[in-house]
């Protein structure tokens, strides 16, 4: 059985951006700069010119999210790790797991786009320690000329697993209180 989350477009963070002319700023634009990959050691960024992402590598988790020249929208006291996640809770253990990858790899790198995935096999030596599902998590997908990116997970419950129920499934952004609070 698969299971596979919607696609979300987290678009500047619940602001829509507008050209000059008024019109939402649309993907693929040929005016627009072009997506770019950066990899280093242990982060991987997503780069559009509007918007950029960074992610922990191979875990997938999100460490840092620029928007339009301010520096950083997520909570920079925290964790890397507690800043923007996946995460699932389920019935069996009755805990969090944040879906972290074990490994990850480039599925579309172009100009208009870039899709990057983190994924993780189930492990049954660590049978009720962590969710029994294979991920292929935290797909991120940023495109040309958008002011956000897509995010969404697949989750693989393969026959011989055990048995689980997840009342409550999420993707998470801490974001900085002193930029959002009223």
């Amino acid at each position: 059985m698969y299971i596979s989350f919607n696609m979300m477009r987290i678009a500047s963070l619940i602001h829509e951006c507008r050209s000059a002319k008024g019109t939402v700023m649309g993907t693929n634009l040929p005016s627009a700069p072009g997506v770019k990959l950066l990899v280093e050691d242990h982060q991987v960024a997503l780069q559009n010119g509007i918007v950029n992402v960074t992610l922990s590598a191979p875990d997938g988790l999100v460490t840092k999210i620029s928007y339009n020249g301010l520096d950083n929208l997520l909570e920079v006291g925290n964790e890397d790790d507690d800043r923007g996640y996946w995460d699932v809770v389920w019935t069996k253990s009755k805990t969090l797991d944040y879906l972290k990858g074990t490994s990850y790899k480039v599925e579309v790198e172009n100009e208009n786009q870039v899709e990057i995935s983190f994924t993780k096999k189930w492990d049954a030596s660590l049978n009720g320690k962590v969710v029994p599902l294979n991920v292929d998590k935290s797909r991120f997908v940023m495109l040309r000329g958008s002011a956000g990116f897509y995010t969404y997970a697949v989750l693989e419950h393969a026959p011989g697993m055990p048995d689980l129920d997840i009342p409550e499934a999420r993707v998470v952004f801490k974001l900085q209180h002193d930029k959002y609070s009223p």
